[in-house]
């Protein structure tokens, strides 16, 4: 889960612990839904920013969120 972390570059203390393990759940689950392993950075990035901006928005959805996060990559669940 705690990949999903290394890619934001504002503090994380805007979120409180709960909701930082949504946001990992949301990662986890739309990495692990690509069909290839070993994504390069910048697919993992691209997912991770996408989920931090949609809930620095307000979703608190995990499902919404591991589904905007594959949306920006042009796949889906």
């Amino acid at each position: 889960m705690g990949q999903v972390f290394k890619f934001i570059c504002r503090p994380l203390d805007v979120f409180d612990p709960a909701m930082l393990t949504v946001l990992g759940k949301a990662y986890d689950t739309a990495l692990a839904s690509l069909r290839y392993r070993g994504q390069p950075p910048i697919v993992r990035e691209t997912m991770a920013l996408r989920i931090f901006e949609l809930a620095s928005q307000g979703e608190r959805d995990p499902e919404r969120l591991c589904h905007a996060a594959l949306a920006a990559l042009g796949s889906r669940l």
